[in-house]
């Protein structure tokens, strides 16, 4: 039987890898032209936190009128008492509790149906050193100790605005079940911090964590509209330190573009504004979707945000049906086939420029073919050690497999 020649050997081979890059590709493209096809509503909630006798009135009475102006509504996060210094500091502060003039604006605007008020926490002072454990007001206290601060905190802003306040905004999005229990205790129904959180079942909180920041809101209703579920809710973080007219970045946010945005919000036929206490009275915004979009979240880091944003996975709280259908495997696909990339292209790579190289120095060919499993094996504690490593850490563990085997089969192909 005639030998084949090499070089339609070697034509064949680069067209086997081809096709199986497209295979590949294929899911991914797929997702990206997936739209849907049932009628969808988007639901947007808007949150504004650190509203207190210390933030800046003139700013909070010009975004209630901007809002009443389109007739949307927003949650407040209020700071009861204040801490009078810097909250990143820990040491202690005296508090100033929330001023006459700060009640006065926000019950005419809670009286007109603009504002709906959320406890954010009891002075927003972090309980803990924000370099070195990250910033905290209430997780890892003692139950007591919240129980004390959300009490007292709760108490002050139902005496002075004349309302029940049953949604809580921990500040930093920080908490642990010892705050969920303080909440489930004194008739909390609702509490929003951000997909990073614990929760637990047995629980009758609602959870509405934050989603996407106002400069990114665009985005976010892209991908809800690039998804497919029927019913997605986004969930918009800002502050005033986020305009530019704040102080803040000129690229982040102006008044002017703020009010275009709530125009343009308004003109859709499919979005829907609503406040938190309003959306809640729905039956499944409970711990299991909580838990659900948190693993969703989790599984859609290890993508690049490009990718997940163009598809449709990402700033979005979505519905427990969606999840439950196509969400789930759409995402393994589409994470498999990126490792699946990742993994060919760092093997094949490998294995070209492994075969002058090791017949060179062969030496290097077996210190390469005995470090690469070490280093994997302590990429792979170190994930383990610390789940969200991101999309780069997970390329980079997949990116180091495929350098193993393209290095074994190049030593492999050196010996024949």
């Amino acid at each position: 039987m005639p030998k084949e020649n090499p070089k339609v050997g070697n034509a064949k081979r680069t067209l086997i890898i081809i096709g199986v890059l497209l295979l590949l590709l294929f899911p991914l493209f797929t997702a990206w032209s997936n739209q849907h096809v049932v009628p969808q509503e988007i639901t947007i909630v808007f949150r504004y936190d650190d509203c207190s006798s210390c933030s800046l009135t003139n700013f909070e009475t010009k975004l209630i009128d901007t809002f009443k102006m389109y007739d949307v509504p927003c949650t407040f996060g209020i700071i009861p008492y204040v801490a009078s210094g810097d909250v990143h500091n820990f040491s202690s502060q005296e508090v100033m509790p929330l001023n006459e003039e700060k009640v006065h604006i926000l019950r005419t605007a809670m009286d007109s149906g603009i504002i709906e008020p959320a406890l954010h926490g009891y002075s927003h002072q972090t309980v803990k050193d924000c370099k070195k454990n990250g910033c905290t007001e209430f997780s890892g206290l003692s139950y007591e100790k919240q129980m004390k601060k959300i009490v007292k905190g709760k108490k002050l802003l139902e005496d002075e605005l004349n309302t029940k306040i049953t949604i809580f905004i921990p500040p930093w999005n920080s908490y642990d079940m010892n705050t969920l229990q303080c909440l489930e205790r004194i008739d909390f129904n609702c509490i929003s911090a951000d997909l990073r959180g614990v929760s637990e079942e047995s629980f009758h909180l609602r959870f509405l964590p934050a989603t996407t920041t106002i400069h990114e809101l665009r985005q976010a209703v892209n991908s809800a509209i690039q998804s497919s579920d029927p019913q997605p809710v986004i969930v918009v973080l800002f502050h005033a330190y986020e305009f530019f007219e704040m102080g803040g970045d000129r690229d982040v946010f102006t008044y002017q573009e703020f009010s275009d945005l709530l125009s343009w919000i308004t003109s859709q036929k499919n979005i829907h504004v609503s406040s938190m206490s309003e959306l809640i009275k729905e039956n499944d915004f409970d711990a299991t979707r909580f838990q659900e979009n948190r693993e969703f979240h989790t599984i859609i880091q290890l993508i690049p945000p490009f990718l997940s944003r163009s598809l449709g996975l990402w700033g979005v709280y979505f519905s427990p049906q969606y999840l439950s259908t196509t969400a789930e495997i759409r995402i393994y696909v589409i994470v498999v086939s990126f490792a699946l990339l990742i993994l060919l292209f760092s093997a094949i790579i490998t294995f070209f420029i492994g075969i002058p190289l090791f017949r060179r120095f062969p030496v290097l060919g077996k210190f390469f073919q005995y470090c690469m499993p070490l280093l994997l094996v302590f990429l792979l504690i170190y994930s383990f050690k610390d789940l969200s490593i991101g999309y780069t850490g997970f390329a980079a563990m997949i990116f180091i497999l495929g350098m193993y085997i393209g290095i074994w089969k190049s030593l492999v192909k050196i010996r024949k």
